[in-house]
């Protein structure tokens, strides 16, 4: 592998061209973005009652139950590992894209954690300012 070099040293890689995409891995990305929204639906059921978990309502008629089996065994903890894959294989390309451009590995490592602190920060930001707090009257504890 050759790598360009300059008098300041290796050529920068910049941001991914739309032909080196793999399209796959974010069409599947979305998709489980899609399914964990879907998931987190029952959360936001306000005035059931929760069972001990704490996020299933316990009530409801037939139907209801059937909706709630099903999303237990076809969409929750089954799809949030799936997107922890996807989302590892891509900070993986990265890091592999980069070196291969000529990007010394540690600064490769330092955009990755640099990337993972703002991801960081912006799920705090959302625990504090989009998260609803129960109390306990609605969690059924």
């Amino acid at each position: 592998m050759t790598v360009e070099t300059t008098t300041a040293g290796p050529v920068r890689r910049g941001a991914v061209r739309g032909d080196e995409r793999a399209l796959a891995p974010d069409v599947a990305r979305g998709l489980m973005l899609l399914l964990i929204v879907l998931s987190n639906t029952a959360y936001h059921l306000w005035a059931a009652p929760r069972g001990p978990s704490g996020w299933h309502p316990v009530d409801g008629s037939r139907l209801d139950q059937a909706v709630q089996f099903t999303m237990v065994v076809v969409l929750d903890m089954r799809v949030y590992p799936l997107f922890a894959f996807l989302f590892g294989y891509g900070m993986t390309q990265l890091f592999l894209r980069r070196t291969a451009a000529g990007t010394p590995e540690r600064d490769a490592a330092a955009i990755l954690h640099r990337r993972s602190l703002w991801l960081v920060a912006l799920g705090l930001a959302h625990a504090i300012l989009l998260w609803p707090v129960t109390s306990s009257a609605t969690t059924g504890c």
